[in-house]
């Protein structure tokens, strides 16, 4: 009898476990590995609200050519900008790195120095190989000389001529101009202190005005600048020639200054061809605006150039021809390489020369901004 019911209990036991095998649910399958998404696009970047030209105080050549530009932006594309006057051209550099500021033009000697941290007798006090990276050359925008110039009345005929005079070569907030200005004459064999009256002055352009009130014979400025041609109507304007086998006797690199005839628009010069110094006001924005904004702006820039004499007569020989200059020193923004190429007129030189370029500003490293 016990065995019978050992015998019982061990199938009742074995039934359940068959049961309760039969009537559990199935595991549900392994779920398949959920493929990673495909990394997002870098995020397109953002128009600004408005943009800002970056220009010296009203008077200038560098006010004038950024109302001229940003009036001819705001009038054939959809951007909108503005222009800001400050005191000095270099603070340009930092607002454009942090993207406050976006365009501004500079001359090819002060892109050079402080862009690529090279110190020169223009910039004696920058650090080597400290300078700014995030810099872009958009395009050239026009020649700007310096030449001595003095009135019709005061008989001078030359920057020999200025040996005994009162002069201004010295602006205290325009270094270049000084520079360009006592070299010239030192290329004479003239100092500035021993051999002439020397008045300074804060800037170029009011020495300029002194020079029209009859309060020095003569300056150095821009022979193009509205004070040249207020100097013109009011006294004649003579421009001193300053010829390209004295180049040598100016501390400027080979990619920042240059000599070349006046052009026949400046005040009292035209046809006369006279030889004078100048540097390339280069066009520059930062890496951090939108290649369409960029080519936006160049190509309204072009495509309507003849309207920005009126503004700076500097801009009257501007067009497609010149935009791309012989040193382009920073490295294109990419919005300028676009429309050169929709034109025709990015090549295999000039794709070197970006090249040579772009790598050398990567090996720059970023002044401290303030």
């Amino acid at each position: 009898m016990k065995k019978l019911f050992l015998i019982l209990f061990v199938v009742i036991i074995v039934s359940t476990l068959i049961f309760t095998s039969c009537s559990a649910p199935a595991s549900p399958p392994t779920p398949s590995p959920t493929p990673s998404p495909a990394p997002a696009p870098p995020p397109a970047q953002k128009q600004a609200d408005r943009y800002i030209f970056y220009t010296m105080p009203p008077g200038t050549s560098v006010y004038l050519m950024g109302v001229g530009l940003s009036s001819l932006v705001n009038q054939y594309t959809d951007l909108k900008t503005i222009v800001q006057p400050f005191p000095s051209p270099f603070g340009s550099f930092d607002l454009i790195t942090k993207n406050q500021h976006h365009f501004n033009t500079q001359a090819s000697f002060s892109v050079y120095a402080n862009a690529l941290g090279l110190p020169d007798a223009f910039f004696p006090d920058i650090e080597k190989n400290k300078g700014y990276p995030k810099l872009r050359l958009i395009m050239a925008a026009y020649r700007q000389f310096f030449s001595w110039m003095t009135r019709k009345d005061t008989g001078i005929k030359s920057i020999e001529d200025l040996r005994g005079k009162t002069i201004s070569a010295e602006y205290k907030v325009v270094r270049p101009a000084t520079v360009i200005a006592q070299s010239q004459l030192a290329a004479y064999g003239i100092d500035y202190q021993k051999d002439c009256k020397n008045v300074p002055f804060p800037s170029s352009t009011a020495a300029m005005q002194a020079l029209i009130d009859k309060k020095i014979d003569a300056c150095l400025d821009v022979p193009t600048a509205s004070t040249s041609m207020e100097l013109e109507f009011k006294h004649g304007q003579v421009v001193l020639p300053f010829p390209p086998d004295m180049m040598n006797k100016i501390p400027a690199p080979e990619e920042g200054l240059f000599n070349g005839p006046l052009p026949d628009y400046t005040p009292g010069l035209a046809g006369k061809k006279i030889p004078g110094t100048y540097a390339l006001a280069m066009f520059i924005t930062g890496v951090d605006v939108p290649e369409d904004v960029v080519y936006q702006v160049v190509k309204a820039t072009i495509e309507h150039s003849g309207e920005l004499a009126p503004t700076n007569i500097d801009f009257k020989d501007f067009n497609k021809d010149n935009a791309i200059p012989k040193y382009p020193i920073l490295p294109f923004h990419p919005g300028a390489i676009k429309y050169f190429k929709e034109i025709g007129i990015w090549n295999a030189d000039v794709e070197a020369k970006h090249s040579t370029a772009t790598e050398r500003i990567k090996k720059v490293e970023q002044k401290p901004i303030k």
